[in-house]
């Protein structure tokens, strides 16, 4: 399907490539023939100025989206090596109970085990 673009001296101007290279190329055209090289230059350039900045915020929401998921993995890791700890602590005494050691031994492997 085309696009029309009805303009303010009464031409009409068609657009039959519906991708977005295509339009792009249509309109870089149509500034180009109605309002100059500048109006064309100035226009992309301002588009190509967009498409940066909308990919750099795009990068920083999955480095964000990273450092969350680094975050939750180092949390794991560092309950699990407070549950091992717990179990070196227990072996040091004398008399141990085994079923303190079982539980404490139980949250560190759930801990793993839960993130993998």
């Amino acid at each position: 399907m085309a696009n029309t673009v009805y303009l303010n001296n009464g031409e009409t101007e068609y657009c039959f490539d519906g991708s977005t290279s295509g339009k792009a190329d249509f309109l870089e055209r149509l500034l180009r023939e109605k309002l100059g090289d500048d109006a064309a230059c100035f226009f992309t350039g301002y588009v190509a100025e967009l498409e940066d900045e909308w990919c750099f915020k795009e990068h920083e929401k999955q480095e964000t989206e990273h450092e969350a998921i680094a975050d939750g993995y180092l949390a794991m890791c560092r309950d699990a090596r407070d549950q091992f700890n717990v179990i070196l602590e227990m072996l040091e005494k004398p008399r141990m109970n085994r079923k303190e050691l079982r539980e404490a031994a139980q949250r560190g492997y759930d801990d793993l085990n839960n993130n993998l």
